[in-house]
Order: C-alpha cells, then structure tokens, then sequence
C-alpha cells in the first residue's frame, strides 16, 4: 500500500486547516483508512489520490458539475414555463401598447423616410420657379428655407397610425 499521511500531515501538506480535509472528506474526497470518530490519528490518506480527486473536483466546479449541455427533466419543464410565462407577458405588452413589434416599427420607420425622401426631391422643383430671375441672395435663403420646412412639416404631420386604416395592398 502507498504511504499514507494523516489528517494534520495532509493539512500541512496542502496549506489548508483540518477542518477543510475533514470538509473534504464529506465531499468525496478518498481516504485510506478510516478510522472511527474519536480514534487518536484520525483517518490517513494517499496524498495522490486527494491530489487526484482535489483536480476533478476543480475541473468539475469551473464546468458547474455534470456536464452543462444535459439537463433534467425538470429544468427543462422550468424553463419551458418561464419562456412561456415570458411569451405570454409579451403579447399582453402589445394589446397594452407597451410594446410595438418590429416589423411594424420597420414598416412604419421605412415609410417615414419615404415621405421625408419624397418632400425633399421636390424642393428644387418648387424653388426653382420661385427663384428663376431673383438676385436677392436674403430672399433666395428664405425661399429655399420655406421649402425645406414645408417637407419636414409634412413627415411632423403625417401620422403613421394611418396605415393601419387601409388593407395591406393599399400603401399611402
């Protein structure tokens, strides 16, 4: 048989207090010999088996013990009722209005930006009659600003909600 040391050794040994092996030992750790409680020396072990077992123990607390990727099968049904639970708390948040789906926010956005887009092309086409033999560069600014802001008025006033009063194939 290997040579054994006891308790106190192994404490000493590793740089841990005794009541850390004896820790251990209800964790798993492997002992050689045990002895009763109250024996005078106490158990012994083979300081390369406890290195050994102190290893796997670490490998096994840095992965969260068994494999991670296996679950039972009731942490399967717990996490199926939360993301349900979640689901349903979701779909109550849009009848709420709290919350707005995506699409539709994509949707909406995309359309904005084609009024704005819009309202802005048709600038040159409206200021250039305006300005066609006007010197006064103050009155030129005025113009083209007046233009500018009547585009941006018209996505200010334009209500996105609108859409949701027409059939899909009808798009403002």
């Amino acid at each position: 048989m290997a040579n054994t040391v006891s308790t106190t050794e192994l404490a000493n040994f590793l740089g841990v207090h005794r009541r850390t092996i004896q820790d251990w030992t209800k964790q798993g750790c492997p002992i050689a010999v045990r002895v009763s409680q109250g024996v005078k020396g106490g158990h012994q072990f083979i300081p390369r088996d406890v290195m050994n077992w102190l290893k796997e123990k670490a490998v096994s607390d840095a992965i969260g013990g068994d494999d991670p990727n296996i679950v039972s099968a009731e942490e399967a049904k717990r996490r199926k009722i939360l993301a349900e639970a979640g689901l349903q708390e979701i779909e109550l948040a849009k009848k709420k209005g709290d919350v707005i789906d995506l699409a539709e926010l994509e949707r909406k956005l995309s359309n904005s930006f084609a009024i704005v887009r819009s309202n802005m092309l048709k600038v040159p086409d409206r200021t250039a009659i305006r300005l066609v033999g006007e010197t006064d560069e103050v009155k030129i600014k005025r113009i083209i600003r007046e233009e500018v802001t009547q585009a941006l008025e018209a996505l200010a006033n334009w209500n996105s909600y609108e859409l949701e009063e027409f059939d899909d194939d009808e798009q403002i």
